[in-house]
């Protein structure tokens, strides 16, 4: 355990006892009823929550700042008493492993401190050990996700259908062209050339055209590449049913194949987004994460159903995905959160601060919200149980709320960029982009596709050389 002093440092903190011997007048009476604490020192558990509690070592010594830091301040000058925070040696909240509580409840239930000054989420195994002070702030239990970005153009040329309907594609192409092929070769079409095609040549078997079935294929290829063979439009083909079916649903094909193209190539496409639970549970790409002993993690492990009882068993089954306590420092939990692979549960103003500093180091969106809420959250200060001083720190916070005090200190927080990236607001702004000409990102996927069959035809033909020089020596011999 660590001990430090406080120091006051900042103007807010000032203006706050200001308000307090304004409006708040000390009662004298107090001191009869226990509240005047005449000098008593408290042991105060807390850690760096933030925005909530900031707690930074500056050399040899630590300063506080937050609202909580504030509510203890003012409570400290309010009943008369002094303090000491004192920082749990594994850095978490705590929660009941193999029968024991560790974090700050477990110190608070072992009497190493009087108080726990932090926003305390009440459940019911903690109020079996713990008492806790009225509210002080309110706040959903959300899912921080890696914000939309735009697709990736170089398989923009792939995206226009899904991957069963170009399986589908293939597979047709196939049948048409074995179709073909054996009605040209077995269908009854063949008899008729037999007796009206006089004219034989090398070209021509028993009156009708040689095509073999690869040349079949090429020919149905050619027909969906608008780019039809001369063989595939002056063959013969026992079955023109077929044939025209197939250059019809070909029309249908390669138009809506273009029109949806132009509009993956000129209108910003962004990646899929999680909204809900239930996407978060079923994402093949976002791995929920969760700081160790926090009451986010707890929620998610003690779930019996639903997509939240998904989310926990993933949690079980990568053990590594449950964070140390030390990822409460809000700079090493916006590296993780910023790897684009973690959905991240914890409070809204956690997320927000996480926005907040990555919008300020990289000026842009790389990370939201997810629009579902998970659960709503009340935080309180947490004591022993029956402690003597719970009704007067649930006093001293309703005070603080009559004057305005804790929502003072709220709206003196950082402001945030949390709007502006939230998914809907980051796709409209994409939307109302200027136009720009299609450049050659946009075709880079027609261009690999193109170096891919330019190597390919150049590895055909240099195997062609090598056959044949592979002959020649042997005819030699």
């Amino acid at each position: 355990m660590e001990f430090f002093k406080i120091r006051l440092y900042q103007q807010r903190t000032w203006i706050g006892i200001l308000i307090v011997f304004l409006f708040v007048p000390y009662d004298a009476e107090c001191s009869h009823g226990g509240s005047n604490l005449n000098g008593l020192h408290l042991r105060i558990a807390s850690l760096d929550v933030r925005p909530y509690m900031s707690i930074e070592k500056n050399q040899s010594t630590y300063r506080a700042d937050g609202i909580v830091y504030q509510i203890i301040v003012w409570l400290s000058i309010r009943y008369n008493f002094t303090f000491s925070l004192v920082l749990p040696p594994d850095g978490t909240f705590g929660a009941l492993v193999n029968h024991t509580w560790n974090g700050m409840i477990g110190m608070a239930i072992n009497n190493q401190v009087e108080i726990i000054a932090a926003p305390v989420v009440p459940s019911l195994d903690r109020a079996e050990v713990l008492d806790f002070t009225t509210t002080f702030s309110e706040e959903p239990m959300i899912c921080l996700i890696p914000a939309p970005e735009p697709d990736n153009s170089l398989s923009a040329i792939a995206k226009p259908y899904d991957y069963q309907v170009w399986l589908v594609i293939i597979f047709s192409m196939l049948s048409v062209a074995v179709a073909t092929w054996l009605t040209s070769r077995f269908g009854p079409i063949r008899q008729v050339m037999k007796k009206n095609i006089a004219d034989k040549n090398s070209k021509l078997d028993n009156g009708y055209m040689k095509m073999s079935l690869s040349d079949h294929i090429f020919a149905v290829f050619s027909i969906i590449c608008l780019q039809p063979k001369e063989s595939s439009t002056r063959s013969p083909n026992s079955s023109p049913l077929v044939g025209s079916v197939w250059c019809l649903s070909t029309v249908v094909l390669v138009y809506l194949y273009t029109g949806v193209l132009i509009s993956y190539l000129t209108i910003p496409k962004m990646q899929p987004i999680v909204e809900t639970t239930e996407e978060l549970a079923a994402s093949p790409r976002l791995h929920v994460v969760a700081i160790k002993n926090s009451i986010f993690e707890s929620t998610l492990l003690q779930s019996t159903s639903g997509p939240l009882q998904s989310l926990g068993n993933q949690l079980r089954q990568h053990p590594e995905n449950s964070l140390s306590g030390d990822y409460y420092n809000l700079n090493k939990l916006l590296e993780t959160a910023l790897l684009g692979k973690f959905g991240i549960i914890l409070s809204k103003s956690q997320a927000e601060s996480l926005i907040n500093m990555s919008w300020k180091k990289e000026n842009r969106c790389r990370l939201s919200i997810m629009r579902e809420k998970i659960q709503s959250t009340r935080f309180c200060f947490a004591l022993p149980k029956k402690s003597p001083y719970s009704k007067l720190i649930s006093e001293g916070i309703y005070a603080m709320y009559d004057v305005g005090l804790i929502d003072y200190w709220k709206n003196r927080s950082p402001r945030t960029v949390t709007h502006n990236c939230e998914p809907t607001n980051i796709k409209m702004g994409m939307s109302n982009q200027k136009k720009k000409p299609i450049s050659l990102d946009n075709l880079s996927g027609a261009f690999v596709v193109l170096a891919v069959g330019i190597a390919a035809a150049s590895f055909a033909f240099v195997i062609e050389i090598w056959i044949a020089i592979v002959q020649r020596m042997k005819s030699r011999h």
